[in-house]
């Protein structure tokens, strides 16, 4: 019995010992995925130099505080549709020199972007520009070009859910296709990319004064930790904070627990289904 409880009382140590060494890797990884915003978003300065050449264009490159540190999986996942959004700044939003002298405004534009953190765990990203700002008549257009909204229809839009259609696929106030913005793709590019990683947008503009593009993010993405399962051919990681407990089940429970469609366990009867059949999955014939 001695035995037994040393025994015990090793594998308990054991035990606590390897959490701790498992939960402080855990964070030495977290914060080596995290870095100054700066240094990743380093090529959009000469990007914007790039762009105003071949616009004829003049403007700024402004990031608020290029030292504040944002876990890179952030970055890495909206860098392509910051991309698209500061190239549609420039090539839709600032104006000619010319232009904008004729407006009352600097010749040279600005196109700034602002990472904020806004509590909660989420991050904000705000992409601004000082140009021309939507023209929902011509996103109006847009729509009716793009087959998206009748005639009648487009005319019945306030113009906040016209602005809205800027999100979607084909709809660009561009007449002509350009290198630069091309098929009115990168605002509804940003929208699909922030969604899929639990994010949001939101588009605040005013003609002939500039458009604001925020994107709502979660600060960190794939850093939980998960519960794998195999559902088919199909595997998924749960959040272990979405699970509350695990479960088990004898195998030669399974076919009749399925058939009456709940569990018994604490004194309470548990919804009980193939997780396949309830997400609509394929499985093959090994699936469990």
């Amino acid at each position: 019995e001695m035995a037994c409880r040393r025994v015990t009382g090793a594998l308990a140590e054991d035990d606590r010992s390897l959490r701790t060494t498992v939960s402080d890797l855990y964070q030495e990884m977290r914060h080596a995925r995290v870095l100054p915003v700066g240094a990743m978003l380093a090529a959009f300065p000469a990007m914007v130099r790039d762009l105003c050449e071949q616009t004829g264009k003049r403007a700024a490159w402004v990031l608020n505080d290029p030292g504040l540190e944002v876990d890179r999986k952030v970055i890495d996942m909206v860098k392509d549709p910051l991309i698209h959004l500061v190239r549609n700044a420039i090539d839709h939003g600032i104006e000619s020199p010319a232009d904008r002298k004729a407006a009352g405004k600097p010749a040279e534009g600005r196109v700034s972007v602002a990472v904020t953190p806004s509590g909660a765990g989420r991050v904000s990203i705000e992409i601004a520009d000082d140009g021309r700002g939507l023209d929902t008549e011509a996103l109006r257009d847009a729509a009716v070009r793009a087959r998206i909204l009748s005639r009648a229809r487009a005319a019945e839009l306030a113009d906040r859910e016209v602005i809205e259609l800027a999100f979607r696929s084909g709809v660009s106030t561009n007449a002509v296709v350009t290198s630069i913005s091309g098929l009115g793709l990168g605002l509804s590019i940003a929208r699909e990319q922030a969604e899929r990683i639990g994010g949001r947008i939101a588009i605040d503009t005013t003609r002939n004064v500039g458009t604001r593009i925020t994107l709502d993010l979660p600060t960190t993405i794939a850093s939980y930790r998960g519960i794998l399962v195999r559902v088919g051919d199909t595997k998924l990681l749960v959040p272990a904070d979405a699970v509350e407990r695990v479960i088990g089940l004898p195998k030669h429970q399974l076919k009749s627990t399925l058939q009456a469609g709940f569990v018994t366990y604490g004194g309470a009867s548990l919804p009980f289904a193939q997780l396949a059949a309830v997400l609509g999955l394929l499985t093959s014939a090994r699936s469990a």
